[in-house]
């Protein structure tokens, strides 16, 4: 469940609110709660006749990124999402920013606030996590993007993110768990090149952004505004990493179900993707110490005992 909190009313002032329920047809709004305020977007759940909706204002995307975002959410079919309303448009703007309002879905989330603990999910849940990633990815790849709205992710090598881990924050780099970590992604993702062309990928397709309802069935999936152009191999190797490696009690009967699905859609070799994962390691690790430098209660050290674990097991699966 996500954490919410009461804000008060200059957080969404009444001239807003009366935008908002303009533009959707709204009655009234009658309570706001925020549930982030990040470097990304900022979200705020609103009650409005009786519903609850989650207003996502996007603090660095212009309004043709969100119109493409919109389109593509719309353009998913048989994929359990939260779709925008359509009101006179599918966006409005909040303090000159593009937002969007879709239906709020309350559920699980299989990870706390704490990204190193997880709650371990059983066979089924896997399997329907898997069959939904490449059912998502396999109508992603048929959309284009020809103005080139969405973000181009590139390959970075290992020691180029090594280099700016150790110099974003020297107090940090310093660490010795961190560095082992370092070593092993570098030595583990070796020179990663991507052999396909780009796609449109969820780029966060993750415990944190799949809800689930107490049997552990998929509810939804969030948070699209991640949505960018990448190698579809290496947001495989995203997923698997955190659903799999990461789970409290990883095992080889949960990869095998993502591995054998895989191989039905493409060919592969386990080395390739355990480069990925090393290399989606580093990547995310440079993320969160950003984050550490805004948040102070991100628990970095935690977080990087935690992948290093997750890479042991990656290791022992696709390296026997």
């Amino acid at each position: 469940m996500r954490k919410v909190e009461d804000i008060n009313s200059s957080e969404l002032p009444q001239n807003t609110r009366i935008h908002i329920a303009e533009n959707y047809g709204f009655n009234s709004i009658n309570m706001v709660r925020r549930i982030t305020r990040g470097l990304i977007n900022r979200s705020f759940i609103i009650v409005a006749d009786q519903s609850e909706y989650v207003v996502t204002v996007f603090q660095n995307k212009t309004h043709q990124q969100v119109e493409k975002i919109v389109s593509v959410m719309n353009s998913l079919s048989g994929i359990p999402i939260a779709k925008p309303l359509c009101g006179e448009k599918f966006f409005i703007e909040i303090d000159e920013k593009p937002a969007i309002i879709c239906p709020f879905v309350e559920g699980i989330h299989a990870v706390e606030e704490d990204h190193s603990v997880k709650s371990s999910l059983p066979g089924n849940t896997h399997e329907a996590i898997s069959r939904l990633f490449w059912e998502m990815h396999t109508q992603l790849k048929a959309m284009q993007d020809d103005k080139g709205l969405l973000p181009l992710k590139t390959m970075t090598m290992a020691e180029e993110i090594a280099e700016d881990i150790r110099s974003s924050n020297p107090s940090i780099a310093s660490d010795k768990t961190l560095q082992r970590l370092i070593d092993i992604c570098i030595d583990g993702a070796g020179p990663v090149t991507s052999n396909e062309d780009p796609q449109i990928v969820h780029s966060d397709f993750e415990r944190q952004n799949i809800l689930l309802d107490t049997q552990w069935l998929v509810k939804a999936i969030l948070d699209f505004d991640a949505l960018k152009r990448g190698d579809l191999m290496y947001e495989f190797a995203h997923t698997f990493h955190n659903f799999v490696c990461c789970d409290p009690s990883p095992n080889a009967d949960d990869a095998d179900i993502y591995m054998e699905d895989l191989c039905k859609i493409t060919t592969y070799d386990e080395e390739t993707i355990y480069r990925l994962i090393c290399l989606f390691c580093l990547e995310d690790i440079r993320g969160f110490i950003e984050v550490a430098d805004n948040e102070k209660e991100i628990k970095l050290l935690s977080i990087i005992k935690h992948y290093i674990s997750s890479l042991n097991f990656a290791r022992e699966y696709l390296q026997p």
